[in-house]
């Protein structure tokens, strides 16, 4: 009886450690080991970074008489991008201007991908206290200095879907 019980604790030890080391190495695997080799093979161009765009509407004024279109600023988006060879995840940072001294921030993270130097970004809110989502889908220009593309979303203020055209991402 005393032998069984000792073989059923030692049956039961090695199986823990087992699987232990078998999740030891799994992580190594796909934490180093994965990336590694992506990096290798990844021929594509490099947008790990910050980036930063400034988003305007036109408006007509009057001014003494004489109508006058003005450009004014409603919003600036900043990206961190962290890039491991196509997969792409960072923060997103949308700050909405609505005055002179009425502003909002908006943190997200995002995942996404590069393909053909098209890149797609899906958003959530950072905390789970703020609701909104969306995508933005970017083409590289100048070479890599610049993305240019739209943004569908959620609007905050009226919790209705938004389009903006015409994103010009400039990297810091």
């Amino acid at each position: 009886m005393k032998e069984d019980l000792s073989n059923l604790m030692i049956g039961i030890i090695s199986g823990v450690v087992s699987a232990m080391l078998i999740w030891f190495f799994v992580l190594i695997y796909n934490k180093l080991i994965k990336p590694t080799i992506k990096e290798l093979l990844y021929k594509g161009i490099d947008l790990e970074g910050e980036w930063h765009a400034n988003l305007f509407i036109e408006k007509e004024i009057n001014e003494n008489g004489l109508k006058k279109k003005i450009k004014e600023k409603i919003k600036e988006i900043t990206i961190s991008i962290n890039q491991t060879a196509y997969q792409l995840k960072g923060d997103l940072i949308i700050k909405n201007i609505f005055g002179k001294n009425d502003e909002q921030f908006s943190f997200y993270k995002f995942d996404g991908f590069i393909r053909d130097n098209y890149v797609i970004l899906n958003y959530l809110p950072k905390s789970k206290k703020c609701i909104g989502l969306g995508s933005i889908t970017l083409i590289v220009k100048e070479g890599g200095k610049s993305l240019k593309g739209s943004l569908n979303g959620t609007s905050l203020n009226e919790m209705t879907l938004i389009y903006i055209d015409d994103i010009n991402l400039k990297r810091k």
